[in-house]
């Protein structure tokens, strides 16, 4: 009868360098992906400075008048309300549509109102609830491309004011004769036209 051979020393120390050799591969495949994270976080990093700029660094992106940024149009966003609220309110807290901004807006398209009517405050209680300010203004004869004028400055003077309906007739033919390359018969009556804005209507209102 024969006792089985003891295991030799170099079998312990082969088993031993094996183990080692997986825990280093392992360990290198994690030290890998950590880098290759921390590129990527690094990346993303300074990519979301160059959207948002660095306030620490007091790096800011250059102001933008089309925003194309994230930031951009957030920036833009606030200034928008900020003016939406600020231009809805007078010393007393009333609402209030510039009337100084639409006679300017007259006297610039050569234009002159006969009226400039009160500001009213009609709610719509459909399903879009919702609340609008306006004034109607009776502008003196013209022709369409004045008209035209006065409506596009209106417009572009604020992200809040808006044309909300225009109503215009064609003076009669006698006064008004149209004869193609000489006579363009683009002669209009007294056009009346609502500017205002809408907003949600909420029940606090």
């Amino acid at each position: 009868m024969s006792d089985a051979a003891p295991k030799s020393s170099g079998d312990f120390l082969r088993f031993f360098v094996v183990v080692m050799a997986l825990m280093a591969g392992v360990m290198a495949w994690f030290w890998q992906r950590s880098e290759a994270e921390a590129a990527g976080f690094r990346r993303a990093n300074e990519g979301a400075k160059a959207l948002f700029g660095d306030e620490k660094a007091g790096v800011k992106p250059p102001p933008e008048q089309s925003p194309r940024t994230i930031r951009g149009l957030a920036v833009g966003l606030l200034e928008y309300l900020a003016t939406n609220r600020d231009a809805r309110k007078d010393d007393k807290g009333g609402l209030l549509i510039p009337t100084s901004v639409i006679r300017d807006r007259l006297q610039g398209a050569g234009l002159k109102q006969t009226n400039i009517g009160q500001e009213n405050v009609n709610k719509y209680q459909g399903a879009k609830r919702f609340e609008e300010v306006s004034v109607s203004v009776t502008i003196e004869p013209c022709d369409m491309y004045q008209l035209a004028t006065f409506l596009y400055t209106v417009e572009q003077s604020s992200p809040i004011y808006r044309i909300l309906d225009v109503r215009w007739e064609l003076r009669p033919e006698r006064e008004n004769p149209y004869n193609p390359g000489t006579q363009p018969g683009h002669l209009i009556g007294r056009p009346t036209v609502k500017i205002g804005f809408r907003r949600p209507l909420t029940g606090a209102r």
